[in-house]
């Protein structure tokens, strides 16, 4: 099913925009512009018939950098990759 499914899907570009923090999960990720409405379009393309899960969280396209961290540190580390991503 997910190969006949992917077989319509071209590349395309993606751009991060920043970095953002999920505080729930305490997950640091780069959040996309570009592309993103892709992503969106491709998860609804996917999540149906057999591919089809019900997740916990809506989908929310982005570049997991940073899981399972201190809930302490977060906004420190977060702040770093900022200035990293910025430079």
């Amino acid at each position: 099913a997910l190969a006949v499914q992917c077989r319509t899907i071209s590349p395309f570009e993606l751009h991060i925009t920043d970095i953002e923090i999920f505080d729930i999960t305490a997950v640091i990720y780069a959040n996309i512009g570009l592309g993103r409405t892709r992503l969106l379009d491709i998860h609804k393309q996917l999540n149906t018939g057999a591919l089809e899960f019900k997740e916990q969280f809506a989908y929310h396209p982005h570049i997991t950098l940073a899981i399972d961290m201190d809930h302490r540190d977060i906004h420190v580390l977060a702040e770093r990759a900022r200035r990293m991503w910025h430079e």
